[in-house]
């Protein structure tokens, strides 16, 4: 088993303020060496066991434009309704995130086979429509 499971983000902030939305314009993918699904797409779920670290480091795809992660709000689903999950689903090994990188630790009371979906704000640049959020990805305990 992996320690570390790092999700990289890319993030097309030029489509993104184009299109007035993030989904088309931001493309996740992991290292888990388990198979979840999503790889490339704004829908990655991330396969990880509890204890496993966690590190979300996102790339500007226009290198004009500075692209942050603002912040990672969990807000999970089960198998019929959303539903909120504790936002210290994560522990957050870094008082403070960096412009690009953001860490957590998986916990161990993550329920098996349960998708925690989470909320992904990126700024990129500065002004009223910077910031932009996807919750379409997750992670899964197996």
């Amino acid at each position: 088993m992996l320690r570390y499971i790092n999700i990289v983000v890319a993030v097309d902030s030029i489509g993104a303020f184009s299109d007035g939305k993030l989904n088309d314009n931001i493309f996740l993918m992991d290292n888990s060496p388990c198979t979840g699904s999503g790889q490339g797409t704004a829908n990655l779920s991330t396969l990880c066991h509890p204890g496993q670290v966690i590190q979300w480091v996102i790339y500007p795809i226009d290198l004009q434009t500075q692209a942050m992660i603002k912040n990672i709000t969990f807000i999970g689903t089960d198998n019929n309704s959303n539903v909120k999950h504790k936002n210290n689903c994560m522990r957050t090994v870094l008082d403070m995130p960096t412009l690009n990188s953001w860490t957590g630790i998986v916990p161990w009371y993550m329920v098996p086979g349960l998708p925690y979906r989470y909320r992904l704000e990126i700024q990129m640049g500065e002004g009223k429509n910077s910031i932009m959020y996807t919750d379409t990805p997750s992670l899964v305990r197996i």
